[in-house]
């Protein structure tokens, strides 16, 4: 599974939009979008390591509630 691939699942694990995944990150809509594009695609942009970081935090089942981000838009 690529970074990118990875991001996608874990985005869809926590049941947040792009867009909601956006806020929570503080970054703009259209790099969640790029970060989950094909690599061939134009505009593609890999994933950092420490943004993957943090979502494999979020989705860890051991994580306080209180802790995750919210998944309400």
């Amino acid at each position: 599974m690529t970074p990118n691939q990875e991001f996608r699942s874990l985005r869809a694990r926590l049941a947040l939009t792009g867009e909601a995944l956006a806020r929570c990150l503080g970054i703009d809509a259209r790099t969640v979008r790029r970060w989950e594009q094909d690599p061939k695609q134009k505009g593609w942009r890999p994933v950092p390591e420490p943004i993957l970081r943090i979502m494999r935090l979020w989705a860890d089942p051991r994580l306080p509630n209180a802790l995750r981000p919210k998944t309400e838009d």
